[in-house]
């Protein structure tokens, strides 16, 4: 049951009095009322008055004590400026980074800061290109089938074709950000067509079935295309 009262008074009660409230409490002290008074007169537990006066005794002041240890190497501004920076260069590097930021840190300084904002060094995805007019159509699509259950798509063959380029670089770009913003336009890294040679592939499924993968050859047209894939396949 003691356990629960001081629980109970801990979550009730401010930790910290303030400069305002201590200096009453002193006030109240040297002017001769009791701890029990001062406790009434200022709504707090009588260890919190008593404390109060033998810490002025010990220290001479109210005010609050310097707290231990090195304050930080970033302050809030510090960290507002490094939000923002990030936010609109999601692909600098900590070199970069260090060299925007005029303050004398380290690399893993500025790596925990950015991390205590919650963003992460990250692989862009690899997404196409889309135009405006595919942002459109795509929202259109979801508004006018987004009622749609599970078993309404499972009656759906889905179809798609790709071109994977042969001796391509594996590169992969790296952005800062959070796990919200993985799809994020500043974030997808935008695969572009190039002139190197490619190998066309065709898949399908249905529900949980998954159809072929059909290797295309050459250059396609309709006549070839439906030659290849829907006549054997669909």
């Amino acid at each position: 049951m003691l356990a629960f009262v001081l629980l109970l008074r801990k979550i009730l009660m401010p930790s910290n009095l303030g400069v305002e409230k201590r200096s009453q409490i002193v006030g109240m002290s040297q002017a001769s009322l009791s701890i029990r008074k001062i406790a009434l007169r200022m709504g707090v537990p009588k260890s919190a008055v008593h404390d109060t006066i033998r810490r002025f005794q010990e220290h001479g002041a109210c005010a609050d004590r310097p707290k231990p240890g090195r304050p930080p190497l970033l302050n809030e501004a510090d960290r507002q400026n490094l939000d923002n920076y990030i936010t609109h260069n999601r692909r600098a590097n900590l070199n970069k980074i260090l060299q925007a930021i005029p303050n004398n840190v380290s690399n893993r300084t500025i790596s925990k800061a950015i991390h205590d904002l919650g963003k992460r060094s990250c692989i862009a995805p690899k997404k196409p290109y889309l135009r405006e007019v595919d942002f459109h159509r795509r929202l259109t699509f979801a508004q006018q089938f987004g009622h749609w259950n599970i078993q309404a798509w499972a009656r759906i063959i889905w179809t798609d074709e790709s071109s994977f380029e042969l001796g391509k670089k594996a590169d992969q770009v790296r952005v800062w950000r959070t796990p919200q913003e993985k799809y994020s336009l500043q974030n997808v890294q935008v695969n572009h067509r190039s002139g190197r040679r490619s190998l066309m592939v065709w898949g399908a499924f249905i529900g949980s079935t998954k159809g072929p993968l059909v290797f295309l050859d050459g250059t396609q047209t309709a006549a070839t295309f439906i030659e290849q894939v829907y006549e054997p396949h669909l």
